[in-house]
């Protein structure tokens, strides 16, 4: 099966944004910004500016995000603390939920980096990849951002993921070991949800039924 998914140059993490020369203003927080796809394709931009996007750091409140510039849909904004892990949510149909630490300044992350899970898309992604169709229940879908993984040492929720590896000509297949390209957890329990490299890199998800864990350009180490 062949996948066309996932262009290069919108594999980028969010740890490494483009810093923009302001310092953390004085009031404790940062300006954090980009453009939101609605999922893993290509210029597909996440444009619905009444679903909300929110950034909450553990034990506080979510800061909601807001879509400032009309004349560029898909381009979101907010003011979070700096260098703090924080719950990205997307709600999208179904909602995503990411794990990632804010940037240390004014910044914005690579165009591509943060992605929603509108259904058609993740369905898409799910379809070429063979991996079962959505349900009910929470999931966690991943992509790997460094090298040295082993599918069989990954774990979501305790319990190997299905891995696939993608190659240069977009040729999906499933592997039980090795290097992978993605990985899927088609059910998980709600609640917090633990996603394991196997390389020391932990991430914990708090999801809600239907939710999706979104572990892509997740960093190994």
């Amino acid at each position: 099966m062949q996948l066309l998914l996932l262009p290069l140059r919108l594999v980028a993490s969010l740890a490494g944004c483009l810093a923009a020369p302001a310092d953390t203003a004085a009031s404790g927080t940062i300006a954090w910004s980009g453009y939101v796809y609605t999922g893993p394709q290509d210029d597909v931009d996440y444009t619905d500016g009444d679903a909300g996007i929110s950034f909450t750091a553990d034990d506080a409140e979510p800061v909601a995000a807001t879509a400032p510039y009309p004349d560029y849909p898909g381009y979101w904004s907010a003011n979070v603390p700096p260098s703090t892990l924080v719950t990205v949510r997307v709600e999208t149909d179904p909602p995503a939920v990411w794990r990632v630490t804010t940037p240390d300044r004014d910044a914005s992350w690579f165009r591509g980096a943060l992605l929603g899970a509108e259904a058609s898309e993740i369905d898409a992604l799910l379809a070429g990849l063979g991996a079962p169709a959505r349900g009910s229940s929470a999931m966690v879908i991943g992509s790997p951002w460094d090298d040295g993984w082993d599918c069989a040492n990954v774990r979501v929720a305790g319990t190997v993921p299905l891995c696939f590896v993608v190659d240069s000509t977009g040729v999906v297949t499933p592997v039980d070991s090795g290097d992978i390209s993605y990985f899927v957890a088609p059910e998980v329990p709600a609640g917090a949800v633990d996603v394991e490299s196997g390389l020391g890199g932990v991430s914990t998800y708090t999801l809600a039924e239907g939710e999706v864990g979104m572990a892509f350009w997740f960093v190994g180490k």
